[in-house]
Parts: C-alpha cells; sequence; structure tokens
C-alpha cells in the first residue's frame, strides 16, 4: 500500500482531511499512525491507528471509520497559551504625545505533538540524508499492508532543472533520527 504524504483522506461517510504525517517506531522502519489534518479544522490533527486504513493510492487514503469516530480519535498535538506581560514603553521626549497603556498581555502559543512513547513523526517536511550529505524530502512511503513495516521509501530530489524521484528500499534506511531520515549509504552510491 502507497502512502503519498499530502493525500486525500476519505471516511466511510465522505471526506474527513488530509494526510499530513505519518508516525514510526524509532528503533524500526516501522509505521504505527497515521497524522490526519481535519478538513474543516486543519489545526485539529488526529491520530489514526494504522489498522483503520482500508485503501489507499497514489492520491487518496481510505479509512474505515466514520468522521463521527475521527472525533473521538486522540489528538496528535496540544496548543498551549503562553501569556506574557506587555513591556511598559519607553517615553521618548521627542514625541509630542505619550504611548497608551496596553492591559491586556502578550499571547504567544506552544504546540507540542503528543506522540506514544517511542515514536516520530514523519511528514513531507521530512529531510533524506545520506554519508556525504542530503538527498532530498520524503514524498511516499510503500507499506506492508499487514504489518506496517516499510518496504519502500520515495525522496524527491531538487535540482535547478526541476528534480527527479528516486525509491529506497526499506533496507537502505539506517534510522530515523528525530526530521531526518538517514541512509545507510554514501551520496555517491545514489549519484552513481
Amino acid at each position: 500500500m502507497e502512502l503519498p504524504l499530502s493525500a486525500d483522506v476519505y471516511c466511510t461517510d465522505g471526506t474527513y482531511g488530509r494526510l499530513i504525517g505519518l508516525v514510526s517506531r524509532d528503533d524500526e522502519p516501522l509505521i504505527t499512525h497515521l497524522v490526519v489534518a481535519s478538513e474543516s479544522q486543519p489545526e485539529q490533527r488526529r491520530l489514526v491507528p494504522l489498522e483503520h486504513v482500508a485503501g489507499a493510492d497514489a492520491s487518496k487514503v481510505q479509512l474505515n471509520v466514520s468522521r463521527d469516530q475521527m472525533i473521538t480519535m486522540t489528538t496528535a498535538t496540544q496548543t498551549t497559551d503562553i501569556y506574557e506581560p506587555m513591556p511598559e514603553p519607553a517615553l521618548d521626549p521627542t514625541l509630542i504625545r505619550t504611548f497608551e497603556h496596553v492591559d491586556h498581555p502578550h499571547i504567544q502559543y506552544a504546540e507540542q505533538e503528543l506522540l506514544p512513547p517511542g515514536t516520530v513523526t514523519i511528514d513531507d517536511k521530512t529531510d533524506v540524508s545520506a554519508r556525504g550529505g542530503a538527498v532530498g524530502k520524503l514524498s511516499s512511503l510503500l507499506l506492508n499492508d499487514g504489518t506496517g513495516a516499510i518496504e519502500a521509501l520515495t525522496v524527491h530530489e531538487s535540482g535547478l532543472l526541476g528534480g527527479k524521484s528516486i525509491t529506497f528500499p526499506a533496507s537502505a534506511i539506517d534510522h530515523v533520527n528525530g526530521p531526518t531520515i538517514l541512509l545507510a549509504m554514501s551520496k555517491d552510491e545514489i549519484t552513481a
């Protein structure tokens, strides 16, 4: 089953949203969950266990759950408000009038991933590197239907004249390190 990142996601009763990431175990190339953003509220990201995937092709992922069931699934991120008091503006003697005092605090937002222990997120921003440098960005994964094991990954290599896609077998993956997938080969072996 091919899972293209940024594919549309469909539930049994209609469109739900977009696939924005995959959750992989950090000790082996095994996908455990999908990260799906709601179409109506993209900030609502849900962790969907892989067993709820009924099928997938190059442009869409079909789930075997309804949209109502999606709402009950675990959220992938949590947003926290951080309140900071506004600093008092300095009074400049060259100004004709002074600044008004602002009573409300400055608000910042921090987003935290809520992933199962021992897992990392893989998305379309995931870099793929080999010994000797960067190879490109991850564009899709080919999974074993029964186990969720990664069988191959497709990497888009950017270039001045467009770029090309390269497919690597799962045996080429050395390990997943945060936002980077490291390959067990050198960049020279790839370009040869």
